[in-house]
């Protein structure tokens, strides 16, 4: 389910990118590709915050903070990275390709512990 909703994510941002590049980006493709992402972190978030507490039932709590405040610290670093590209852009090109490259990142993370957890369990 977490690698459906990332896939469901990163395809979102990539149609977005490519229309805004073709030129016929406007606040409608915006949000109306955005209507995926969320689709796409919905899908994702809450099957991750599962598997997160679910590993050590004793540390839920620890996982729950920690991963909360791994996800606050992150985006806070991701918006004072967009209000940095975005200062003297006249487009949202550089928003929305930051967003897919932390989408793709997160697709990429998803991928890896997949991978672990089969070679743990092998």
């Amino acid at each position: 389910m977490i690698s459906i909703g990332m896939l469901i994510n990163v395809s979102g941002m990539v149609l977005s990118l490519a229309v805004s590049i073709l030129g016929f980006g406007s606040e409608w493709s915006f949000f109306g590709t955005m209507t995926l992402v969320g689709l796409g972190n919905g899908i994702s978030l809450p099957n991750a915050n599962a598997g997160l507490l679910s590993i050590n039932p004793k540390l839920a709590g620890t996982a729950s903070g920690l991963g909360g405040s791994i996800m606050i610290g992150l985006g806070s670093i991701l918006s004072a990275m967009a209000g940095i590209l975005l200062t003297g852009s006249s487009t949202e090109i550089p928003l929305i390709s930051l967003m897919l490259i932390s989408a793709f990142l997160g697709l990429l993370c998803t991928f890896y512990v997949i991978r672990r957890n089969s070679r743990l369990s092998a």
